[in-house]
């Protein structure tokens, strides 16, 4: 693949980690003056095909595995659902906080759940924790501001796909709310949701979309290709279709984190930053919700 194909990512990175740090609150420890020299621009990123090279060293499995992994994933969606939450759905009924609950606790098993999977596959195929991404960043003092950068082009990511949505009159593919407004009326619930948005999700569906699914599919792929089909996967998990094509977008850009950086560190704390602030707007705002 032609590497520069990944310039328009590299400039819009660029873009917002200039930005942010004119701000003395985002600023990183080491002087930023110029992000297209080295060793500054090397310090955040590796080198396209430097980074392509060392992410498919680290590769052992492939389609196949993917493949059952997915499978398995879906299944035990599917068993956790109608074990924890069938149960009590059917004796308090579906909306109520003790539904809200068992679905929150539900969500961290299998959050739990892909992991092990993920990290099942690629040690039968010879891999570790590090072959999944899990690996120390480059640069410790700039993973806040990477993660900041990453979330300025996620949430713009969302708004303009709403404000496309909105001037073409597609109401239908306005992507809902996936947390209900009832559940925070329930400060028990309200707080094992979050641990579940807030902790469990970034870290279970980085390993398992970017680390296992993006990384399989890098194995074989080139860029585009493999950051598009995993972050379209991405999108169909969250069972909504105003989600695929924001969603679909939010992985692509993951994806560019994780294989620029060497690190899944740095899409979790994209993603970390994403469901935080998007969980306590509707925490503190009932009006988001």
């Amino acid at each position: 693949m032609d590497q520069r194909l990944l310039e328009p990512l590299d400039a819009m990175l660029a873009f917002v980690l200039v930005e942010g740090n004119g701000d003395p609150g985002l600023a990183p420890t080491a002087p930023v003056t110029d992000m297209n020299s080295e060793p500054v621009r090397s310090e955040i990123l590796i080198p396209a095909q430097r980074a392509s090279e060392e992410l498919r060293s680290r590769i052992g499995w492939g389609p196949r595995q993917i493949s059952l992994g997915i499978f398995l994933v879906i299944i035990t969606v599917i068993l956790f659902s109608i074990a924890i939450v069938g149960p009590v759905v059917a004796s308090y009924g579906e909306e109520t906080p003790e539904a809200y609950f068992a679905a929150a606790v539900a969500t961290l098993l299998w959050d739990a759940a892909f992991v092990a999977i993920a990290f099942g596959y690629v040690r039968r195929a010879g891999g570790s924790w590090q072959s999944l991404g899990l690996r120390k960043p480059r640069s410790w003092p700039f993973l806040p501001l990477l993660a900041i950068a990453g979330y300025v082009l996620a949430f713009g990511s969302v708004l303009v796909y709403g404000l496309l949505v909105t001037v073409a009159g597609l109401d239908f593919l306005e992507p809902d709310t996936q947390i209900a407004a009832e559940l925070f009326e329930t400060p028990v619930v309200v707080a094992i949701t979050g641990v579940a948005v807030v902790g469990g999700a970034p870290f279970a569906e980085e390993v398992l979309f970017r680390g296992f699914l993006f990384g399989g599919l890098r194995s074989r792929l080139s860029f585009w290709p493999a950051a598009f089909l995993s972050g379209f996967i991405f999108s169909l998990a969250h069972a909504d279709p105003g989600f695929v094509a924001p969603f679909t977008a939010i992985g692509v850009i993951l994806a560019f984190a994780y294989e620029r950086t060497g690190t899944l560190a740095t899409p979790i704390g994209v993603h970390l930053l994403f469901n935080s602030v998007s969980f306590l707007l509707l925490v503190f705002i009932p009006e988001a919700r």
